[in-house]
């Protein structure tokens, strides 16, 4: 596949919400090769973007795969992304942890990981 450029129709620019405070400082000289061809490719305002901090992978989705991706190695989500998703999550949580059905497949889970009634001093 010599010759093929790396940055096909199909591609899709993933951005990852980011705390732009704790993002490391982007430095062009430190692109790989692919990195650097993808990122001459890409348009200003995506440049900007990565430049800024932004978690950034480039997906051939023809392939089904990553190409490359920038200001991932350091990625952590948020904390405002976090506890969105948390927030989603509770009532959900609360709901199934209501019914003692539940609570008994929970119990026997953790009797069988060898950590004993998680909750046995909860119990009326």
């Amino acid at each position: 596949m010599k010759g093929k450029k790396l940055v096909p129709q199909g591609t899709a620019n993933i951005y990852f919400e980011t705390n732009l405070k704790e993002s490391p400082i982007f430095d062009e000289s430190k692109l790989t090769p692919v990195q650097a061809q993808v990122f001459s490719r890409l348009s200003s305002i995506a440049q900007d973007k990565i430049r800024e901090g932004y978690g950034v992978v480039i997906a051939d989705l023809k392939n089904n795969r990553q190409i490359c991706s920038f200001n991932m190695e350091k990625y952590r989500l948020p904390d405002s992304a976090i506890e969105s998703f948390a927030r989603h999550l509770l009532p959900m949580i609360q709901e199934y942890y209501s019914k003692e059905e539940n609570m008994r497949e929970f119990e026997a889970y953790m009797a069988k990981q060898g950590k004993g009634n998680a909750n046995k001093n909860d119990k009326k």
